[in-house]
């Protein structure tokens, strides 16, 4: 709600028991937004915090412990048989480590490190805190499974792992929105070179494949609705079934992209579904007018890298 209200196409939404992550195309056009964005995520667990204990005390104060004994360490929790006699307060207490661990730990996916890399953006500018960010991101998450470690808790050390390869792998999407940030879809639409209907059998899409030598085709549903088919997706299908099998039946479908969209959340949503080419249509008629193919892409990546 917060990012639309911004004017960002939302197109998917990731909710991370460690934070969040939205997929755009697109950074927020201010800092402030990001700011914003990040707060509003921490916002979601205080207001459990607050309304969980105002229902307790007030309404249920049979699901509300009295006295309360911590054992061990703050994240091996052992309360006397606290959490599981007392639903209210798991709820409570769930959502209070979650606003500590978030607000505190400046690492992304983190609403921590979205709040820092807010900060870092109004500071030294959005490419500089792109940079700095990744590199903060893994330091705090080798001090997380240090701390593990030290402490001998394997769910501190199992966190600080999920918190490195997470921001390992916003890195390196957040490298590939820079390097896509000025483009769009329009700049890389080819013709549709194979295109089958939903009906077809799986024999004839093969042979005329092979007769064209395109690993991968577009399929059209009645619905108005595209997929995709390639190569692979027809070998995982027994030889003996292909002429009885319809495309529409193994074909996959996707959400095309529209000409005007940034390039950015295609690239993403093309490396997620593992697709060789994706649809694009119209922004304004919703009319297929071509594709957009994954290895234009990675190699146009490359070429930058080179330049660069």
């Amino acid at each position: 709600m917060i990012a639309e209200g911004y004017g960002l196409a939302l197109k998917k939404y990731v909710i991370y028991p460690i934070g969040t992550k939205k997929m755009f195309g697109e950074d927020f056009d201010s800092p402030v937004h990001e700011f914003v964005y990040a707060f509003a995520g921490l916002l979601v667990y205080l207001s459990i915090l607050v309304i969980t204990y105002f229902i307790a005390v007030n309404f249920f104060p049979q699901f509300w412990p009295q006295n309360i004994t911590l054992q061990n360490t703050l994240t091996a929790q052992t309360f006397d048989d606290v959490l599981i006699n007392y639903p209210l307060f798991s709820v409570f207490w769930i959502n209070f480590l979650l606003f500590i661990f978030n607000l505190f730990i400046f690492a992304v996916p983190l609403d921590g490190g979205r709040l820092l890399k807010a900060v870092l953006t109004l500071i030294f500018g959005q490419y500089s805190a792109n940079r700095f960010v990744p590199i903060i991101s893994k330091i705090v998450a080798g001090l997380i499974v240090l701390v593990g470690f030290l402490f001998w808790d394997v769910m501190i050390i199992v966190l600080g792992v999920l918190v490195y390869f997470a921001s390992s792998k916003e890195a390196k999407e957040g490298e590939i929105l820079l390097i896509l940030s000025d483009k769009n879809v329009n700049d890389f639409v080819k013709p549709v070179e194979l295109m089958f209907n939903e009906k077809e059998t799986v024999l004839g899409a093969f042979e005329k494949m092979k007769e064209n030598l395109i690993p991968e085709a577009v399929v059209e549903f009645s619905n108005s609705k595209y997929g995709v088919i390639d190569a692979d997706k027809i070998s995982g299908v027994s030889k003996g079934f292909w002429g009885a099998k319809s495309v529409g039946d193994v074909a996959e479908y996707v959400i095309p992209a529209t000409d005007k969209e940034k390039l950015g959340f295609v690239a993403q949503y093309i490396v997620e579904k593992n697709l060789s080419i994706l649809p694009v249509v119209h922004s304004r008629t919703k009319v297929l007018i071509g594709i957009v193919k994954r290895s234009d892409l990675a190699d146009f990546l490359k070429i930058h890298k080179i330049l660069n």
